[in-house]
């Protein structure tokens, strides 16, 4: 349990540093935007969850004159694996945004063990699109 809420700070903590990295450059950072998206909802990949494998995509995309992502311009800055990667871009197909823009955006993949204040921990950080997923029961069993 120690060792998952480490890596889950440790992935707060990359993000709030890669958020606050202009600003240490002199340049200061831009104002966070109203509402990135109309609608993306990328899943959790149950291979993941059921591993409770965590993770986080930071990306780009361009928007065309409806809103809608060309997958020809996803960009990735930073992904801790590809499946994730997939996911996110999978999503993508059926998001929507305003029209004619560049999306930047992280997604965090977070995995609960147990019952916990989900709420809290799966609010949005920064304007981040964080995706949670709990353990069934039937993942807890343990077979021998």
């Amino acid at each position: 349990m120690r060792l998952h809420i480490m890596h889950s700070a440790s992935l707060l903590l990359l993000a709030l540093l890669a958020g606050t990295a202009c600003h240490r450059s002199g340049v200061a950072p831009a104002a966070p935007p109203a509402r990135k998206w109309q609608s993306f909802q990328p899943r959790y990949p149950a291979m993941f969850q059921a591993a409770h494998v965590e993770g986080m995509v930071i990306f780009a995309v361009r928007t065309d004159s409806t809103g809608r992502p060309v997958l020809g311009t996803f960009a990735v800055s930073h992904s801790t694996h590809d499946l994730f990667m997939f996911t996110v871009k999978t999503a993508l197909r059926t998001a929507r945004a305003p029209a004619s823009v560049v999306i930047r955006d992280t997604v965090f993949f977070h995995a609960f063990r147990t019952a916990s204040d989900s709420a809290r921990v799966c609010a949005a950080v920064g304007g981040a699109t964080v995706v949670c997923a709990r353990q069934t029961e039937a993942e807890r069993r343990v077979v021998y």
